[in-house]
Parts: structure tokens; C-alpha cells; sequence
């Protein structure tokens, strides 16, 4: 019958002191496709702005230098070489023009860089510029820009450009633009998916953290229900048997639903001091009285364990916090090390001034020696360096989490060092802050 118990508590437990193995949930993927979607397509509205600005900016100024050169037709009756951008005047162009007048009903091609021999060929041009109706315009059959004057109805000047130049600079920019873009794209598209994984890092390992929870809590609740399913099913092969012939199974089951109660109340515990609106009230405390009153509550728990109780606690020491969560705190590494301490030897509790701002609580065991890999983990939650001796001291591997969250709430640091030398040392750093200056020596206030 021990036998079936001793079965049911070892019933799916880990290996001792090594974290279960992880595995990458199914949701990232489609997480992070759409990371990528939605950052590319972000960056894709961006690029073609950014290109659309550019060519539309280009653009504008090719069609200001041949309009430039139309004016200077149309005033001078010819054109001057035109710099090929405003920021760039030594390298310049000679844009080809016709300049043609109309007085009287005639036509005169004054001035022209065309091979127009044919009068027919000017009247065509000048008819396709009055037919648009417009005083400037492009004739896209002729590849020509022209801009016309009206002085009077019997007296009009045209002067037409050619837009060789034009056309050719544009489906350069356009060609260059494109390749350009696509490149950025391409490489905008590389880092996405580099990012993407940096990214949804913290997800990961949020979904993760869930995941283990769940599973470990489920673990950790499975444990004392198969116990008390396996006593019960004792039982009630023995119906006839009294209440007082019964009383071991029923201690069993009793202590199972209080290691469950235990286990929940930890576990509301942790949940409630990991919520990110969590605020707690910080109220001068004297550190020095609340670790003293730590130290007295668990004298006669260390002495029955032969692990007596050591203090050098510097006097009044403030720190701001909240009382009840770093009796928490305290109580939770006081009694951690009297669990795991060396029988025969004392636990040296020490308060002292670290520097002129910090006070530092440590918490000397020489039990097990914690080893470096295992100390990466000893703050996770349900983590146990050795299994066999958790479950013999009643842990559930919560203590040391919730520890470290009540002091990540007090700004302060919680680390351990673990050595055959030295023993097991967990050391809480505080910031120091003052006295209330009405009673130096007051006791701590209840928050």
C-alpha cells in the first residue's frame, strides 16, 4: 500500500534540479507572417512616397528648364544652353527649339535647332498647338512642349521644345528608381525577418512562462489528487472498517487537501504580485525590528531542526516597503534555509550598511551546495534543485519566486552565491532611506 502512494507522489515528476524541455508554440509562426505583412507593407507605403516624391520633384524641375528655355524663345526669339539641375550649373544642355510667329494669318518660322524644311510641317505643329486650345502644352505625337504668346488676335508667338532630353532623363530616374527600390525592398524584406524574430522574443517567452505554469501547477495538483483518489479507493475496500481503523488513510487525505490549499494559496499569491498594475504602498520601515521579528517567529521552528539561529543585525536601518510583503520576503528566505540548512549547524542572519544608500539583508545555510547551473534557475518558478528533498520538506519550488518579485516591487536585487567554502548565501540589497524624524527609534509601521 506505501508502495502505491510512494507510486502516485513520484507520478510524472522531472528529473531533479533541471527545467523541462520547451517547445516553440504553434501561434509564432502565424505571428510572425504577419509581423512581416504588416512591416513591410508599412515600409512599401514609406518606399513609394519616398520614390514618388523624388521622381515627382525631378519631374517638375525637367519640365521648369524646358519651359525656362520656351520663355527665352518666346522673348528673344532664341535659347541659351539650360544647366541640367539648379544645384548643378557647369554641366549643361542644349534643348533643341522652333519658334515660330503668326501675324496677320501667316505663319514665319523665325528660328529653329530642327531640320524643318517643309512649311507644311510647321503649319501641322502650329495647328496642333492651337487646335489644344491651351498656351502650353505637350504634343506626344512630335515628342514637342510648346508655349504660345497672344500679343493681339492678329499676333502670336509659339515656341516649341523638344523633349528628347526630357523623356530620356525621366526613364532613366524611373529605371533607376525602380531598381533602387526594389533593392531596399529586398533588403528591408531581410531585416523583417530578422526583426520578426527579435521581436516576438518577449511573446515567446511569455507563452512559454504560461505554458510551464500551467503544466507545473497541474503537476504540482495531480501529485496530492492521485494520493487522495488512492486513498479513498483504500477505503472503501474496507467498508466496514470504523473511522478510527481509517485514520491513516484519512490523515493522508487530510494532508494532501492542505498541501493543495498550501500550493493555490501560493499560486493566487504569485498571480497577484505578477500583475503589471500591481503598486504596492512604500512606507518607512525599520528593517533592523522586522528581521529581528522575522528571526523570533522561526527560532523554535530552526531549534527543533537543530539549525539555531544566528543574528548580527545592525539597529536601525530604514528602508521604504511595504511590511507585510517583506515579512513575506524575509520569512520566506529565513525559512528556506532552515528547510536546507546542515543539522548541527546555525544559520547566520546579517543586516548591515553596504554603502552610505544600501543596507543588505543575508541569509547563511550550510546545506547543499547550490552548482552554478542550478543557480540560473533557483529563482523560476516551481524549480527544485533536488526533488527528493522538496517533497520531503513539503515545497512546492513557488517560495523563491514570489521572494524575488516582492523585491523586484521594493526596487531592490536578490541574488545567491553557493560554495563549499562560504555555504549558501542569499543576499537582498535595499535602498537605505531615513528615520521619520519624529522617533528614530519607532517601531515599524503597519501598512
Amino acid at each position: 500500500m506505501i508502495s502505491l502512494k510512494a507510486k502516485a507522489s513520484r507520478a510524472g515528476q522531472p528529473a531533479a534540479g533541471h527545467p523541462r524541455a520547451r517547445t516553440k508554440p504553434a501561434v509564432l509562426p502565424r505571428l510572425k507572417r504577419q509581423f512581416i505583412i504588416i512591416s513591410l507593407s508599412l515600409i512599401t507605403l514609406i518606399l513609394v512616397a519616398a520614390l514618388s516624391i523624388i521622381y515627382y520633384t525631378f519631374r517638375n524641375q525637367q519640365i521648369s528648364q524646358t519651359q525656362l528655355v520656351l520663355n527665352e524663345v518666346i522673348e528673344n526669339g532664341t535659347s541659351s544652353k539650360v544647366p541640367l539641375s539648379p544645384d548643378n550649373s557647369k554641366e549643361e544642355v542644349n534643348i533643341p527649339t522652333l519658334f515660330v510667329e503668326i501675324s496677320g494669318g501667316k505663319v514665319y518660322a523665325i528660328g529653329s535647332d530642327f531640320n524643318v524644311d517643309d512649311q507644311s510641317a510647321v503649319q501641322t505643329l502650329v495647328q496642333a498647338a492651337l487646335d489644344q486650345g491651351k498656351t502650353e502644352g505637350i504634343l506626344s505625337d512630335y515628342n514637342l512642349r510648346f508655349l504660345l504668346h497672344y500679343y493681339n488676335d492678329a499676333h502670336v508667338r509659339i515656341a516649341f521644345a523638344d523633349r528628347t532630353h526630357e523623356v530620356s532623363s525621366m526613364r532613366t530616374l524611373s529605371r533607376n528608381l525602380l531598381l533602387g527600390g526594389s533593392f531596399m525592398w529586398l533588403t528591408f524584406l531581410l531585416i523583417s525577418f530578422f526583426l520578426s524574430s527579435w521581436a516576438l522574443k518577449p511573446v515567446e517567452r511569455a507563452w512559454q512562462q504560461q505554458k510551464q505554469f500551467i503544466e507545473d501547477a497541474s503537476h504540482e495538483l495531480k501529485t496530492p489528487l492521485t494520493v487522495m483518489v488512492a486513498d479513498l479507493s483504500l477505503i472503501r475496500q474496507q467498508p466496514d472498517s470504523s473511522v478510527a481503523q481509517q485514520e491513516h488513510w484519512l490523515d493522508s487525505m487530510d494532508q494532501s487537501a492542505r498541501s493543495m490549499t498550501a500550493l493555490i494559496n501560493n499560486l493566487l499569491t504569485l498571480a497577484r504580485l505578477e500583475q503589471p498594475e500591481l503598486k504596492l504602498d512604500l512606507l518607512p520601515l525599520d528593517l533592523s525590528r522586522l528581521l529581528t521579528e522575522v528571526c523570533l517567529n522561526l527560532e523554535a521552528m530552526a531549534f527543533e531542526a537543530d539549525k539555531p539561529l544566528k543574528t548580527d543585525i545592525r539597529e536601525h536601518l530604514w528602508i521604504r516597503g511595504d511590511k507585510a510583503q517583506l515579512m513575506t520576503l524575509l520569512g520566506t528566505l529565513v525559512e528556506n534555509a532552515v528547510k536546507y540548512g546542515q543539522p548541527g549547524r546555525d544559520i547566520l542572519i546579517r543586516l548591515f550598511l553596504l554603502e552610505e544608500h544600501e543596507v543588505q539583508v543575508q541569509i547563511r545555510n550550510w546545506g547543499q551546495v547550490i552548482e552554478p547551473e542550478q543557480m540560473k534557475h533557483v529563482f523560476d518558478r516551481f524549480y527544485r534543485v533536488d526533488e527528493a528533498r522538496e517533497h520531503e520538506t513539503g515545497g512546492f519550488g513557488l517560495g523563491l519566486s514570489i521572494a524575488q518579485r516582492i523585491a523586484g516591487l521594493h526596487h531592490a536585487t536578490i541574488q545567491v552565491n553557493s560554495s563549499q567554502e562560504t555555504g549558501t548565501i542569499f543576499s537582498v540589497s535595499f535602498e537605505r532611506c531615513a528615520a521619520p524624524r519624529s522617533d528614530l527609534t519607532m517601531s515599524v509601521q503597519d501598512t
